[in-house]
């Protein structure tokens, strides 16, 4: 194999996987809100040992801003 033929495909290797970062990076942008939904109900109710419910929540990095709405912690058993 050739230097050229080499350094071509090294290029395209590095650029598929920019390609890669770039379409997951935009796909955790626009189901970030989904993600952080999950994660606070999922890690609150086992760090509480509650059940955790959220109803909404809207992350806006452009105002600084995060919004969870009906954020709810159950009783503890006992």
């Amino acid at each position: 194999m050739s230097q050229h033929k080499k350094k071509k495909t090294w290029l395209k290797v590095i650029l598929g996987v920019l390609v890669i970062l770039v379409v997951a990076a935009i796909l955790s942008l626009i189901f970030i809100d989904s993600i952080l939904k999950g994660g606070i109900q999922t890690i609150g109710s086992t760090v509480t040992q509650c059940k955790v419910s959220v109803d909404n929540v809207n992350l806006s990095f452009r105002k600084g801003e995060l919004l969870i709405e009906k954020f709810v912690i159950g009783n503890p058993e006992g």
